[in-house]
C-alpha cells in the first residue's frame, strides 16, 4: 500500500444527513440544506484554479439533532469544523476558507464553526495507464466533463510536497494520521486502488476494509486487515 490517500466523507455524515429512501420513507427528504443553492451554485467550483466570481454567504440548514461530524459535503461544497482546520493546519496558500451563515441549523452544527473549504494545492500522482476512471459531469452544462475516478493507480515515484491537494482529491498518509489523532470524524481516508468495490480505509490501527453499514448504531463496520503500530 502507497501513503497517498483519498480523503471522502464518512458513511456517517451521508447517511445522517442524506438518508436513502428506506431510511427515512420518502424520496427527497434531507437533514441538510444550502437555502441559497442557486447562488453558491453560480459562483461555480474553482478546483483550485483562480475563482471567477466572489463566492457568497452559504446559509446552511441542518436540521439533524444527532450530526456530530467534523467534515461533510453537500452540493459541491466541502464543510470543514474549526476542530477539523486546526488539526489539518494547512498553509494559507494550500487552501482557503469561506464563512458560512450557519443561523438556521440546529446548536449542535452551530457549534462545530463550521467553514466552506477549497484546496488550492495541485500535485500530479496518477498513473493514468492503469487507472479505470469513467466520465462524467459534476455541473450540467460542464464544458471540461471531469473524470470522476473510481480505482485510482499512483506512480511509485509520486512524492507529494503538499498535504493536500487536487489532481483527483488526495492527501499523504502524515496528513491522515494528524487528522485521525486529533479525533475529528466525518472523513475515511481510502487507498486509491481500492476505493471503489473493495473500500480499504488507513486507520488508527492500521488498515481496515469497509464491510457494511449499521443501521442500527449508524457507524459504518469495518475489519482490521493489517494492524500497523
Amino acid at each position: 500500500m502507497n501513503n497517498i490517500l483519498i480523503p471522502l466523507e464518512s458513511h456517517n455524515s451521508s447517511e445522517i444527513l442524506y438518508p436513502t429512501p428506506d431510511d427515512c420513507g420518502s424520496m427527497g427528504v434531507w437533514y441538510c440544506n444550502i437555502l441559497n443553492h442557486m447562488e453558491v451554485l453560480q459562483a461555480g467550483h474553482s478546483r483550485a484554479r483562480p475563482r471567477q466570481r466572489p463566492f457568497p454567504i452559504a446559509q446552511l440548514e441542518v436540521t439533524a439533532e444527532s450530526f456530530d461530524a467534523d467534515y461533510f459535503s453537500w452540493q459541491g461544497c466541502q464543510f470543514v469544523s474549526e476542530r477539523l482546520r486546526d488539526a489539518m493546519a494547512l498553509d494559507p496558500t494550500e487552501v482557503r476558507y469561506f464563512d458560512i451563515d450557519d443561523s438556521p441549523s440546529v446548536a449542535a452544527t452551530r457549534s462545530k464553526l463550521f467553514k466552506i473549504m477549497e484546496p488550492l494545492a495541485v500535485e500530479d500522482v496518477s498513473d493514468r495507464s492503469r487507472t479505470r476512471y469513467e466520465m462524467a459531469s459534476l455541473l450540467p452544462g460542464d464544458p471540461e466533463q471531469p473524470r470522476i475516478y473510481s480505482d485510482v493507480a499512483v506512480r511509485e515515484d509520486a512524492r507529494p510536497k503538499h498535504p493536500l491537494f487536487f489532481g483527483g482529491m488526495y492527501c499523504t498518509e502524515a496528513f491522515a494520521l494528524r487528522v485521525l489523532r486529533a479525533g475529528c470524524t466525518g472523513l475515511n481516508f481510502v487507498y486509491p486502488d481500492r476505493r471503489s468495490s473493495d473500500p480499504h480505509y488507513r486507520t488508527l490501527r492500521g488498515i481496515e476494509q469497509y464491510v457494511g453499514w449499521d443501521p442500527i448504531e449508524k457507524v459504518e463496520i469495518t475489519t482490521l486487515v493489517e494492524a500497523i503500530p
